[in-house]
């Protein structure tokens, strides 16, 4: 910025070129133009890492999670799709992948996931999984039903929740049989839901193999 005191300026004010021209306080001023600003790359970045959180909230929506996120948020004064993003977007990377599938959760809330929960291939599309009740704290019950869905992101997300029949916490075991049009997802998530639906646990990621 300078002051200037060319006559035929005098009172101008506007645009000559990559100069700005105003006036100010009785005297005349210039400044070059600004540059145009680019945007930093750790903006660009976080861009498409919540693109790439909002891909997977809209596949859990369509798998029909939602209600889970809707209850999570509940008197947070933020909406669903906001706390799924609080919850993951530090599993994804700056080009918008998953990068930690361990990290990510489908669902969220005040139950506890049972002790030691391990997931054993038994055949082409069966798993066992198994767990220990050595602590039950409210609001858990040994009636808690055991929920999954699966996961893939080869082409763009995809979230099924298959049908694995009624499986409870007091069973300590779990059979899971995938039909072969899901046979190629290879994340299973699993929680437990209360039994009358109203209260989850966090998510658990296991890599099928």
């Amino acid at each position: 910025m300078g002051k200037i005191d060319l006559e035929p300026l005098q009172g101008f004010s506007g645009q000559v070129g990559d100069l700005i021209v105003y006036g100010y306080g009785g005297n005349t001023y210039v400044r070059r133009k600004p540059k145009r600003v680019m945007r930093c790359d750790a903006v660009l970045e976080q861009q498409e890492r919540i693109a790439g959180v909002a891909a997977l909230y809209q596949a859990v929506k369509a798998g029909g999670l939602l209600p889970i996120w809707k209850k999570a948020a509940q008197g947070s004064g933020l909406t669903a799709y906001n706390w799924f993003v609080r919850a993951n977007q530090k599993c994804f990377t700056k080009d918008g992948a998953v990068g930690d599938f361990g990290q990510l959760v489908l669902s969220v809330g005040e139950l506890a996931l049972p002790d030691r929960l391990e997931l054993a291939p038994l055949g082409e599309g069966e798993w066992e999984l198994r767990w220990e009740n050595e602590s039950i704290f409210p609001p858990c019950e040994g009636s808690d039903r055991l929920a999954v869905a699966l996961v893939e992101d080869e082409r763009g997300f995809v979230v099924k929740v298959p049908d694995i029949g009624d499986w409870q916490r007091k069973h300590c075991r779990a059979l899971i049989r995938l039909p072969t049009e899901l046979q190629e997802y290879k994340h299973l998530f699993v929680w437990f839901c209360s039994a009358d639906g109203d209260a989850v646990s966090k998510s658990k990621h296991f890599y099928l193999i």
